[in-house]
């Protein structure tokens, strides 16, 4: 598997709560770190592209480790389902979804940690709240905060920060769909503490949309609504009121043929 469809796999296993073996997650560390970018890849990179407009260092806006493979002039999907305009968001994207991972399955390893720490130290310069109505800023803040919150969740100020951003920036304009699921997702996955006042607060909201039926008339349909009912569920169970659907699943009616969630007591 390339690191970009690891992405996907894991991502829809941790979400779904499947299990994943130490072996599985001693061998995608393998991968993944065997696909660190070298030298003459950074540096083509880098010399290829565009510069935003701005005083922001080259090096606190595009990845250090993990360039996104050539894809035939395409941008690579976020895992939900967004498609970046530019590459300063894919790129992100792409590599701060990969070092998640290896947060989470190898961040006890002195390379990993390295890789974290540098990229954690690149994230805190980039001055999102003035930049978030630029270009796609605002998308790539979202994934930073589910970075630091897997990889750093002792940094609660660096995580309340972008989450002040995120939620001052919201409403600027009209949001791609998928935009609000990986917020969601963040919010599911977030310190206890930061996560209950967060969620607790759009509580009837993600209740209401948890409770709504979903087409499920492609094969698009059939990914993306499904995890967003996990998304969905994943976020009201960090509220102790909703434990009780914690073990419940997202199903398919034979009456209509549209995907539901009984959130009945």
């Amino acid at each position: 598997m390339s690191p970009y469809e690891i992405v996907f796999k894991i991502n829809e296993s941790i979400i779904k709560d499947k299990i994943i073996s130490d072996d599985e997650k001693r061998e995608i560390s393998d991968i993944l770190l065997k696909s660190v970018a070298d030298k003459s890849t950074i540096e083509h990179f880098y010399s290829n592209m565009k510069i935003p407009k701005g005083n922001i260092k080259l090096t606190e806006i595009y990845p250090l480790f993990y360039i996104p493979p050539y894809n035939e002039g395409k941008k690579y999907r976020t895992i939900t389902m967004v498609t970046p305009h530019t590459l300063m968001f894919t790129a992100n994207a792409y590599e701060l979804e990969i070092l998640r991972i290896l947060a989470i399955f190898d961040g006890q390893s002195e390379k990993v940690k390295d890789m974290l720490q540098r990229t954690k130290e690149r994230i805190s310069r980039m001055n999102f709240d003035s930049s978030c109505n630029i270009g796609e800023y605002f998308e790539i803040s979202i994934v930073a905060l589910r970075f630091i919150g897997t990889a750093f969740p002792e940094e609660i100020e660096l995580i309340q920060n972008l989450i002040q951003v995120i939620k001052s920036h919201f409403g600027d304009k009209k949001r791609h769909s998928g935009t609000a699921f990986y917020y969601r997702l963040t919010l599911s996955e977030l310190p206890n503490s930061i996560a209950v006042r967060e969620i607790s607060n759009i509580r009837g909201m993600l209740l209401q949309q948890l409770g709504k039926s979903y087409v499920m008339n492609s094969e698009n349909d059939k990914y993306i609504n499904v995890l967003d009912k996990y998304i969905l569920r994943n976020c009201l169970t960090r509220l102790e009121e909703f434990k009780y659907i914690k073990e419940r699943e997202p199903f398919v009616s034979e009456k209509d043929g549209r995907l539901h969630f009984d959130v009945k007591m």
